[in-house]
C-alpha cells in the first residue's frame, strides 16, 4: 500500500487506535466521552475502551507505520510526519498497553513542498505551539 493510501485507510479506521499523547500532537481534541482517556496518555483509546485488543492494535498500528499534522518548525508551516510506536504486548508488564516510546518525528515539509529530515534534530519548545503534551523524560 501506498502511504497515502495507508493514512487514509487509518483516519477512517478512527483516531480511536491514537493515544492521547498523539491526539494532542495532530491538534485534535478528545470528545467528552474520551476525556477520562487523559489519565493513560500513552494507551490508545480504543484499547482503553476495549474495542480493540494490544495486539490487534499494535498491528494496524505498524501497518500504517506513521502519521502526518500540520506544524510549525523553524518559523514554517506545513506537515510533519511521526511514527506510530510499538504498544507494550506484555501483558504482565505495568506499561502493557502503552506505546514503548514517544511518536519520533521523521520529516518536515513546509508548505512550499522542501522537505527537511528531523532525526536528532528536532527541538520540541520550537516545533509545536503548544508545546508537545505530555512528553516522556
Amino acid at each position: 500500500m501506498t502511504d497515502k493510501k495507508n493514512q487514509e485507510e487509518f483516519e477512517r479506521l478512527n483516531e480511536f487506535f491514537w493515544t492521547p499523547q498523539e491526539h494532542e500532537l495532530s491538534g485534535s481534541t478528545l470528545s467528552e466521552e474520551d476525556k477520562n482517556c487523559l489519565q493513560k496518555p500513552y494507551t490508545p483509546i480504543a484499547v482503553q475502551k476495549e474495542i480493540i485488543t494490544v495486539k490487534e492494535c499494535n498491528q494496524k498500528r505498524q501497518k500504517v507505520g506513521k502519521f502526518k499534522t500540520m506544524a510549525k518548525y523553524k518559523g514554517k508551516i506545513g506537515t510533519a510526519t511521526f511514527t506510530y510506536e510499538l504498544l507494550d504486548a506484555d501483558s504482565k508488564s505495568n506499561t502493557y498497553g502503552q506505546t514503548i516510546k514517544d511518536p519520533k518525528p521523521i520529516e518536515f515539509e513546509d508548505l512550499d513542498g522542501n522537505k527537511e529530515n528531523l532525526e536528532e534534530k528536532l527541538n520540541p519548545e520550537d516545533f509545536f505551539s503548544p508545546k508537545i503534551s505530555f512528553k516522556r523524560k
